[in-house]
């Protein structure tokens, strides 16, 4: 399981909107606007993206807790 280290946290609460882009298993990209991240432990981010079309594919690429 991946640790958030202080400098990641500060990156990411700092940050206004970043994009999140991920690939399924085929390589077709897929990119998201992020414009809200709580940080919810030393492994656990929440990410928040109201324009997401495709929540149920992004989750089944890559996890949501770290």
């Amino acid at each position: 399981m991946a640790i958030l280290n202080d400098d990641v946290k500060k990156v990411l609460q700092n940050a206004g909107m970043w994009v999140l882009a991920t690939a399924t298993p085929n390589g077709v990209p897929n990119a998201v606007p992020i414009n809200f991240v709580q940080i919810l432990s030393d492994s656990q981010i929440m990410l928040v993206n109201n324009a997401m079309k495709k929540p149920s594919s992004i989750s089944k690429i890559i996890p949501m807790w770290l």
